[in-house]
């Protein structure tokens, strides 16, 4: 018999292999309450390059209240804020606002003002009004990371090979300044313990050349590094202050933590083992601040555009998805958010505007999203408006663009069944709208950019905010977007066995059994099987040429491809259940069971399911895998547990993906009952 946690409750990820670990890797997935597996939290987003051209991906979050943060992107700087009335997002255009800002821009905190740094210059703001503090001898077109000095009351900024170290008056300081080789330019810059450790890539002129980026620790008084260790990489890709000392991801997958002396891995990549690696050596994978550290638990922001591998020369691999991946010591490396195009707006309806007769809400804003998308009621006066609560999942009856009823289920709202308020509520009711286009991507083939950390959980937001470079619903040209985690919007990820393997040549799999946390209307655990590996199985969008062989929407249901799906088509005809998950675009982060695929060269796949967010006209990634299903549970289910049958003889091991969809799902155990079909004799 199989238990997944064993009975120590612990849960190991390894990500070096398939047959290690009691999980292999994880979407979307939450350990932070021991011996539990539960859902995140989904991401949304807040705002993006397609909405205003002024914005790009974030390079830095300065949190200057609770609920507010002041934004360097790599376009203009920006304002978020999120309170429990909703989440506003805008231009920042206070006096001498800095409008050349880029990939290589930073930013922090110093003197009780927040800094940033342009293709030329240090700015920093003070009330509404920016002041260009320091321009001399920038170097455009390289990274300029800054950070604050802190026993020496300095700020150290990077400037290709060298870092200038200016004082409180924003003069070069008397202090030293550092200059490294040439052959190096200064990625990311991090104080801790009375020093500032420093990341690099190989620069523009050397980054060809056989050389191993260097890790260099500096104290700030001499004009050389105090230490310098080569990294087994040409590329350091994040860095961050851990444990009184750093540590560092590379461009080959590992995660090492500065010993002093040396590097500690602490994990790896799943690519780590596979010999491919993301991006190339003159190009940056990551821009401003991508790693986050709380407590002992580290999150990285990543894209997952490998180097291409396999027969059909795809560039996504399985168990390697995008977005915020979390390195905690008790568990090892997982996936814990999925970056989100499914854009959140809030407004608010006016008390008059609340009508108790015919259950309608008029909006002072244009926003209301296509009948069928959740809603949120975030206002929590003492006056509420009767008949609804805050906190919980509602769905949109969209009568105009700025008019709407709440339906209690999504089917509800489809089939036109609303709720009529009994009070008008307040003078100003807030609501929250998400437009759902995916359930978070989990292939993004540009750069990522910042974490910041959410000061309070509240019905707006509730843990981080990040950004990135991702496809768009409608395009797969990357655009800057900025994503932050909320409650009560539903979610879909899941988690995946390492091969369980027979204690013989061959087992018999009889049934498994899976404890749960009672489920709530429209929660659902879904279990799926793989019992075989195929060859060239799983197969994955892009293949050779991004364009040519991603999915085109042609309906809800439908697609059409031009990538080699050939053998799979051949497995669906002779009857293999084929799942096809979404990972990029519009319907990313579903799956669905494929019914049929017609077509030689232009492929057209059918799918059971018709998928959020998917539409005529839309296009998406893909991947297609064996996975079979096994049972389906909802909240009908009368107990907090279910055995599922297996029924499957004679076999050397299987997988199992289990798929949580709604909110906080939580599994607690999943067991698998086996005996031996052959022995070894």
């Amino acid at each position: 018999m199989f238990n997944i946690p064993n009975t120590d409750k612990k849960f190991t990820i390894t990500n070096t292999s398939d047959v290690s670990g009691n999980i292999w890797f994880t979407k979307n997935i939450n350990f932070d309450e021991d011996g539990y597996i539960k859902l995140s939290s989904r991401s949304v987003a807040i705002q993006t390059e397609v909405d205003d051209t002024d914005f790009d991906m974030p390079t830095a979050f300065g949190r200057t209240s609770i609920s507010s943060f002041l934004v360097a992107t790599a376009d203009k700087p920006w304002v978020l804020n999120y309170t429990i009335q909703g989440l506003t997002s805008q231009e920042d255009l206070d006096t001498g606002t800095p409008g050349s800002m880029s990939f290589n821009s930073s930013g922090t905190w110093w003197q009780n003002r927040w800094y940033v740094t342009t293709n030329g210059a240090l700015y920093y703001k003070s009330g509404s009004t920016w002041t260009n503090a320091y321009s001399t001898s920038f170097t455009s077109g390289v990274c300029h990371p800054i950070e604050v000095f802190r026993n020496r009351q300095t700020l150290v900024i990077g400037n290709g090979n060298e870092v200038k170290q200016i004082n409180t008056s924003h003069s070069v300081s008397t202090l030293a300044q550092l200059t490294i080789p040439a052959d190096y330019e200064v990625l990311n810059i991090k104080y801790s313990n009375n020093k500032v450790g420093i990341i690099t890539k190989l620069s523009a002129t050397a980054s060809e050349q056989n050389q191993e980026a260097y890790f260099f620790v500096w104290d700030g008084v001499s004009s050389s590094a105090s230490q310098g260790f080569p990294v087994g990489s040409d590329s350091i890709v994040q860095l961050a202050a851990y444990k009184s000392s750093w540590v560092i991801l590379t461009r080959t997958g590992q995660i090492l933590f500065f010993n002093g002396g040396g590097f500690t891995e602490l994990t790896v990549l799943p690519y780590y083992a596979s010999g491919s690696l993301p991006g190339d050596s003159a190009n940056k994978l990551s821009a401003g601040d991508p790693m986050q550290v709380e407590g002992d638990v580290i999150y990285i922001n990543l894209n997952n555009n490998l180097s291409r591998f396999g027969k059909y020369q795809e560039t996504y691999m399985e168990n390697f998805p995008c977005g915020i991946l979390c390195y905690d010591p008790k568990v090892g490396l997982y996936h814990r958010y999925g970056a989100s195009i499914s854009r959140l707006r809030t407004t608010y309806v006016a008390q008059a505007d609340v009508n108790t007769t015919t259950g309608l809400f008029t909006a002072v804003h244009s926003i209301i999203p296509e009948t069928g998308n959740p809603a949120v009621y975030t206002y929590d006066p003492s006056n509420l408006i009767g008949g609804i609560t805050t906190g919980t999942i509602y769905y949109v009856i969209r009568v105009t663009t700025n008019s709407f009823k709440l339906a209690t289920t999504k089917q509800n709202a489809i089939d036109g069944v609303w709720i009529v308020p009994t009070s008008q509520g307040t003078t100003f009711n807030y609501f929250s709208f998400l437009d759902v286009k995916d359930y978070g991507i989990s292939f993004a083939d540009l750069r990522t950019g910042a974490i910041g950390m959410v000061s309070y959980a509240s019905d707006v937001a509730d843990h981080l905010i990040f950004g990135g470079e991702y496809w768009d619903y409608n395009s797969t040209n990357p655009n800057g977007v900025a994503c932050i985690t909320v409650p009560y919007f539903p979610n879909i990820g899941y988690f995946v066995t390492p091969k369980l393997e027979s204690g013989n040549i061959e087992d018999s799999y009889k049934k498994g059994f899976i404890k749960y946390r009672p489920l709530d209307e429209g929660d659902s655990i879904t279990i799926k099987i793989k019992t075989d590996e195929l060859l060239n199985v799983p197969v994955s969008s892009p293949q050779k040429n991004n364009n040519g062989t991603i999915g085109n929407w042609t309906s809800a249901t439908t697609f059409t491809t031009t990538a080699s799906i050939a053998h799979i088509k051949t497995l669906v005809d002779a009857g293999t259940e084929i799942e096809c998950e979404i990972t990029a675009g519009g319907g990313a982060g579903q799956m669905s069971k494929i019914t049929s695929i017609t077509g030689t060269s232009t492929f057209t796949v059918t799918l059971a399911d018709s998928l959020d967010g998917a539409a005529s006209g839309s296009v998406c990634g893909f991947i297609m895998n064996n996975w079979k299903t096994l049972e389906v549970i909802t909240s009908a289910h009368p107990k907090n547990w279910k055995e599922f049958t297996i029924g499957r003889v004679g076999l050397k091991s299987v997988k199992l993906k289990v798929i949580l969809k709604g909110v906080g799902v939580t599994v607690e155990q999943l067991k698998v009952v086996n005996e031996a079909h052959i022995e070894a004799k």
